[in-house]
């Protein structure tokens, strides 16, 4: 975008139709004197005269512009229950804001938190439904990495509704973040849009910039009026460009309020971008099976055998039950870290944990049935009757058997798991006799 002014300039004698050249472009700083003279030489019988000259005097005009641009092709990755505290890099939204006119300024922003709407050319924003982000920050990213950290990035505060970007000087982007808190509650492909708004100001803590000499007014606010021209006088023409996308909207910096799509030359622009919850789909799931019993014996014809005996045990006193847990990961699904299953076996009464007393020679299967979202899945039994142990096969090691106590008191079973990359299994496997 360009912006000009064209002036006529006069001599003593007369001229005809003598114009300057135009005299700046946007990027030619406000205020700056221009002074464009003309000479005309001529000649009264041959002899040569002496020159006429004219010369005419401007100042630049303030040209009124920021452009805000979203950056990343894909939507920024965030994890249930994700906060922002602490000294760790945290996902952020990256936008540049730039100052596109030709004086420095105080650049105004807001943010407009969008739920589940769609961002024009966004990848893998997600197709769940909107979750509600906590506490959100806004921060120019010090160390240019593009996310967060606490006590390095530079935290704006919220004066009015607003945040001030103080003195951006012309053609000067500063990059913005915003990062926030992530409900525990979000799930997977669950998304939350912003929408970055950026005004401008006086720079140096000065008024905001409502409307210019053209008549145009910036968002809520009115009365600005078209004057002339005044060469002598610094006057303000917004210049910003229209946003293309439905999703950008404007901002009423006089109420704290959304509006419309942006537009263009109404001295604010505004860009998109997009939280998406990329949650492990972790699931688990629990079975049993009575392995014997006092009057009819295994149910499996041998140990670590998945051929049945015939032999029909039932849960009576006396009987030997086989817990199965199985957890898996999804496919596609991060890495889910700190697993811990725990499982209060007592707390009816009805069942013996630990029991040295056990009966020997019961047999168990090789494999075990247990189903994982909504599929019975077959997963391998680790040990042999151990009464008093639970065993175990990690994620992350499903070939190496662990075995551990039952703890003490409530609950009796806990296991850690470690962690479960995508498409990976656990299996923790342990004995009770029925009371």
């Amino acid at each position: 975008m360009r912006y000009f002014r064209s002036l006529t300039a006069t001599a003593a004698v007369a001229l005809v139709g003598l114009m300057s050249a135009p005299a700046f472009a946007i990027g030619t700083a406000a205020s700056t004197t221009v002074t464009n003279s003309v000479s005309l030489s001529y000649q009264v019988s041959g002899f040569a005269q002496t020159p006429k000259t004219a010369s005419v005097v401007f100042v630049v005009d303030r040209a009124i512009a920021t452009l805000v641009t979203a950056q990343g092709a894909t939507a920024t990755k965030v994890t249930p229950g994700q906060t922002s505290t602490g000294a760790s890099a945290y996902p952020a939204l990256n936008y540049d804001v730039r100052n596109t006119g030709n004086d420095n300024q105080d650049l105004w922003l807001a943010i407009i938190e969008r739920g589940a709407v769609n961002v024009t050319g966004l990848a893998g924003q997600g197709t769940g439904n909107a979750f509600v982000a906590a506490a959100p920050i806004v921060a120019v990213d010090t160390n240019g990495n593009g996310t967060y950290e606490a006590g390095t990035d530079t935290v704006l505060t919220a004066t009015g509704g607003h945040y001030v970007l103080s003195n951006v000087a012309r053609d000067t982007t500063r990059r913005v973040l915003i990062v926030v808190n992530v409900p525990v509650a979000a799930a997977d492909q669950d998304r939350d849009a912003f929408t970055l708004v950026a005004g401008v100001a006086t720079a140096g803590g000065g008024a905001f910039i409502s409307g210019d000499s053209n008549g145009r007014n910036a968002p809520g606010f009115a009365g600005a009026v078209s004057v002339a021209d005044d060469i002598a006088t610094v006057q303000n023409v917004f210049a910003d460009v229209s946003t293309s996308s439905v999703e950008d909207l404007a901002y009423n910096f006089s109420a704290n309020t959304q509006g419309v799509q942006d537009v263009i030359y109404n001295g604010q622009h505004s860009d998109t971008n997009a939280f998406v919850v990329a949650g492990a789909k972790l699931f688990v799931g629990k079975a049993v099976q009575v392995l014997w019993d006092p009057i009819n014996g295994n149910r499996y014809s041998a140990n670590n055998s998945d051929t049945l005996s015939g032999n029909n045990p039932k849960a009576i006193p006396g009987a030997v039950l086989m817990y199965a847990v199985g957890v898996s990961n999804d496919p596609g699904s991060p890495s889910a870290t700190g697993i811990n299953i725990s499982d209060d076996l007592q707390s009816t009464g009805e069942i013996a944990v630990g029991n040295s007393n056990a009966v020997v020679g019961i047999n168990v299967p090789q494999n075990v049935l247990v189903t994982l979202n909504a599929v019975a899945v077959s997963l391998d039994v680790p040990d042999s009757p151990n009464m008093n142990v639970i065993s175990y096969h990690t994620c992350a090691a499903p070939a190496a058997i662990a075995t551990t106590a039952f703890a003490a008191g409530n609950p009796e079973v806990a296991v850690s798991l470690g962690v479960c990359a995508a498409t990976e299994k656990g299996v923790i496997v342990y004995f009770v006799t029925l009371k």
